[in-house]
């Protein structure tokens, strides 16, 4: 049959009006593929008026397969193919669904087959040969059918075309995703290598932080070792009756002493803090007895300068607090000493007010192990000589002094603003200056603080010096154990004058053999020793119940928290910093011993009376110590002496003491007339 020219019903225009008032979206193209003319009518009849879904139908219409060919490819987007198998040849309609589906690679459109001629396309081969949607005779379909199967084919076209719009989205996305991915990739590696270089960084940094860590430690212990040895000697000097004459310079020397100690644990503070190893201890303390132990320490010291100092605070501070109050004393303490030290004349005022934490400003500052329930504020003002603008914006930095205070005071590191400002950070607040040239100074900061209930801490109780046990006590054995022997004597010369039975030995080997023979109650142990160290020695001496355990108190010059921790931790029952005060032995004494003590005023025992010692009573002392002991004296070596007499054989304790005692002031001549009939022949 010839070609037809293709027939395209167009909708009534009016039609068109109501359609574009009622529906944005496109018509469904429905292309009409027969050689009967009567066919495109009876569709365009049934069909003409139809919506699916609000959208009216475009009926396209071709009349072989090759006009059908030509409208799809001006319209790729029909959606339904309704289409007869006889046309131009018996096998046209079935040739056109193989270039649908092939040729055009078209999945979506929907294809009905009508076929007035089943037998040449038998339904079974048909569908099983074709990819088509549907199979119909011609004769079966009334309006209601036709209109039934275009639903159905358009639903799932609709619904091809929507997976096939997702599938492409899918593939834009998976497209970009895997550009994505390598981005991430090479980003990836870019992170690998930047935490490779950050990883050698760290451990770089840790090696110098522990090195550091390591000298701070050392620095430490060197320099407070000797001097641990200066104001030991010191305060036992001030004891002997025939030094009363030098009471004065032996209290210069002490407090020199003093003051080089600040200015090492400041140097020390200054450098932990750059290396970020200070941190806050939090403990629970009574806040008003600070105030009080500073009113009265700085009122006298502001007094002796005829200065007029007020501590103001309100009524309402809370009694006791958790914060770090080492901490925040060592803060005041250095504000209040500065705004003394460069005074010369005129006020200070010291003020505290509290104000309370607001809840929502909780998660502002740093992170603190406590809950704060107060602002603690406080102020410090001084009539001093001032701060130039210029100095007040170094004035935190570390060894930075204002010209107008050295031009009073020519002294100090310039460290203690410097480690103030950063414990105030530290603690959660901020230290902030004002001040001008000749008008004064006024240093002002705040910390949080939480509110406490009770101190679990209970006030040391000023007392006079300790001038001996009380009497109806046990004798205490005391062992000291450090491998300098000027340590060794001066500790166990103060423990012997007040009345303690005290040994010293210089090893931890000989530590342990001590206090397995003498059974110590006590044992003053140093960490850094030769050989085997505190740590081990006190582990030796935990670890084995062959004797009783004694109290061993850590003695050393490590002076950090965490030299602390790791001293207890390891089994050590109390910690001592060199340099010590006196003081701070006997409390620890009485704490772990129960020990009560006569003070200076509350008549002190008479001193025992000895009788002289014969060269007999030293015949239980090996030949071989003897003349080590003969050529210590002939040397006039104190030390040596003192050594060579803690190693005595036990049970002549008090041979052994008046020989110390001998010793101690310097009556060699007196040991060397004991020995000498004893080592007659070997001396020369």
């Amino acid at each position: 049959m010839p070609d037809a020219p293709i027939f395209v019903i167009e909708d009534d225009p009016s039609e068109c009006i109501e359609q574009a008032n009622t529906s944005v979206l496109p018509a469904w193209k429905v292309l009409i593929v027969d050689d009967d003319p009567e066919v495109h009518e009876a569709t365009i009849l049934a069909c003409g008026s139809f919506e699916f879904e609000h959208r009216p139908l475009n009926l396209l219409s071709a009349y072989s397969g090759t006009e059908a060919r030509t409208v799809l490819q001006d319209h790729p987007d029909v959606a339904l193919l309704l289409l007869d198998v006889v046309m131009e040849t018996s096998q046209a309609g079935l040739e056109l669904v193989k270039y649908v589906r092939t040729t055009l690679n078209n999945q979506i459109i929907r294809i009905i087959l009508r076929t007035g001629q089943p037998g040449e396309a038998p339904e079974l081969d048909v569908i099983r040969d074709y990819d088509i949607n549907d199979y119909r005779l011609k004769i079966d379909l009334t309006r209601q059918r036709l209109l039934t199967t275009v639903i159905t084919t358009l639903r799932s076209y609709r619904d091809l075309v929507t997976l096939d719009a997702t599938n492409k989205e899918l593939d834009t996305l998976y497209s970009q995703q895997i550009v994505a991915n390598q981005k991430i990739e090479r980003q990836q590696q870019e992170l690998i290598a930047q935490n490779q270089a950050l990883t050698i960084a760290k451990q770089q940094a840790v090696k110098a932080n522990q090195a550091k860590s390591v000298f701070l430690g050392n620095m430490s212990h060197e320099l407070r070792t000797p001097l641990n040895a200066v104001l030991g000697y010191t305060q036992l000097l001030a004891r002997e009756p025939q030094l009363q004459a030098f009471t004065k310079e032996l209290e210069t020397i002490n407090r020199c002493g003093k003051h080089l100690l600040v200015l090492i644990n400041d140097v020390l503070d200054l450098s932990r803090i750059d290396s970020g190893q200070v941190v806050l201890n939090i403990d629970t303390f009574s806040f008003h007895e600070l105030l009080k132990t500073l009113k009265d320490i700085w009122t006298t010291k502001a007094q002796h300068k005829g200065l007029d100092y007020q501590l103001e605070w309100g009524s309402d501070l809370p009694h006791y607090v958790r914060t770090d109050e080492g901490k925040l004393r060592q803060v005041l303490m250095n504000l209040l000493s500065n705004a003394i030290k460069f005074t010369e004349q005129g006020h200070i005022t010291f003020r505290i007010h509290q104000t309370a934490v607001e809840p929502s400003k909780l998660n502002e500052g740093p992170h603190l192990p406590l809950t704060p329930h107060y602002w603690l504020n406080f102020e410090v003002r001084d009539s001093g000589p001032g701060i130039s603008a210029k100095e007040l914006e170094h004035i935190f930095h570390p060894f930075i002094q204002g010209e107008q205070a050295r031009s009073i005071v020519d002294e100090g590191t310039g460290l203690g603003l410097a480690i103030s400002h950063q414990f105030v950070s530290l603690m959660g607040g901020n230290l902030s200056v004002t001040s001008s040239l000749g008008a004064g100074s006024c240093f002002k900061f705040s910390v949080p603080v939480e509110q406490a209930q009770a101190c679990v801490k209970t006030p040391l109780v000023e007392k006079a010096k300790v001038t001996s046990l009380a009497p109806n006590q046990p004798t205490y054995r005391i062992l000291v154990v450090d491998d300098q022997p000027d340590n060794c004597s001066f500790l166990t010369k103060l423990l012997g004058i007040v009345g303690f039975e005290a040994q010293a030995v210089y090893s931890g080997e000989a530590a342990v053999s001590k206090w397995l023979d003498w059974h110590p109650h006590l044992i003053w142990m140093d960490i850094r020793m030769d050989g085997q160290d505190g740590y081990e020695t006190t582990e030796q001496i935990k670890a084995d119940s062959s004797a009783p355990t004694p109290v061993i108190v850590a003695l050393t010059a490590f002076a950090f928290e965490e030299d602390k921790e790791k001293a207890l931790a390891l089994g050590f029952d109390d910690f001592v910093r060199k340099p010590f005060q006196e003081s701070e032995i006997f409390e620890k004494l009485a704490t772990h011993l129960g020990i009560e003590y006569l003070y200076d005023g509350e008549g002190p025992p008479q001193p025992e009376v000895l009788s002289p010692l014969t060269s007999e009573q030293l015949e239980f002392i090996e030949r071989d110590q003897l003349q080590h002991l003969y050529d210590a004296a002939l040397s006039l070596d104190p030390n040596r002496t003192a050594h060579l007499l803690a190693e005595l054989p036990t049970g002549h304790e008090g041979i052994r003491k008046q020989l110390l005692s001998l010793s101690d002031n310097f009556r060699f001549d007196i040991i060397i007339q004991l020995i000498e009939p004893l080592v007659g022949s070997s001396v020369q």
